[in-house]
């Protein structure tokens, strides 16, 4: 269920816990959660679940096992030793250069180069076309580097696939602020609540886009 959320860009990391709570020996789920906690940069998390993932580095398989390599240098080290994890991940991609999650992970790690970190994501969705996650990378990297129609053809094709994906909402409401498209937020706000009703996160940015729209206070408090 997990990765099946993560795929689709909703938020996983609950359905990964849950799995853990279920099977704690699923050691999978803790390096894909020390991945995700990385992504988010919750460094001490992320150091969590890769020690108890390496405690059992046997139950993985190769993959696994070399995604757990390139999450040593990211939090294990102080300061983290990207160049490492870069050449890491990019000797796993001539084993498995098709794999749409160590491409979406080699485009984390690659995140300040925002050129290569999209080229990595072009990849994943050049082998999944369905892989929402990617897709919302790749809208996030063609807004940073200032191509907004790219950009929002990336978001769009990444809601088509997978409607309540929260990492593309916030992507696109984001897009949507610095254009002053206070209608467009509102609908992305709604859907943020609908991904994840306990955030506070959507309520803030549906009350941000109400006010912008000169709605009275007590239409933003509904």
């Amino acid at each position: 269920e997990g990765l099946r959320h993560w795929r689709s860009g909703l938020s996983a990391t609950a359905s990964m816990q849950r799995a853990l709570d279920h099977d704690p020996t699923m050691m999978a789920a803790h390096v894909r959660l020390a991945l995700m906690n990385y992504a988010e940069r919750h460094i001490a998390m992320a150091r969590r679940h890769y020690r108890a993932a390496a405690t059992k580095r046997d139950a993985l398989g190769p993959r696994d096992q070399s995604m757990l390599g390139v999450l040593e240098p990211l939090v294990q080290r102080q300061p983290s030793d990207l160049a490492l994890a870069q050449q890491r991940v990019d000797a796993a991609l001539t084993r498995h250069p098709r794999d749409p999650e160590l491409l979406l992970f080699a485009s984390v790690i690659a995140r300040d180069d925002y050129k290569r970190a999209l080229a990595y994501v072009k990849r994943a969705l050049a082998a999944d076309p369905q892989f929402a996650m990617a897709a919302g990378s790749a809208g996030q990297f063609h807004a940073y580097l200032g191509d907004f129609e790219a950009a929002n053809l990336a978001l769009k094709r990444c809601v088509e696939a997978s409607p309540l994906a929260y990492g593309c909402l916030m992507n696109q409401s984001w897009i949507d602020e610095q254009h002053g498209r206070c209608r467009a937020i509102e609908a992305a706000a709604r859907l943020l609540i609908a991904s994840q009703p306990d955030s506070h996160v959507g309520y803030q940015i549906l009350a941000e886009s109400l006010a912008g729209l000169g709605q009275p206070v007590e239409a933003i408090g509904e």
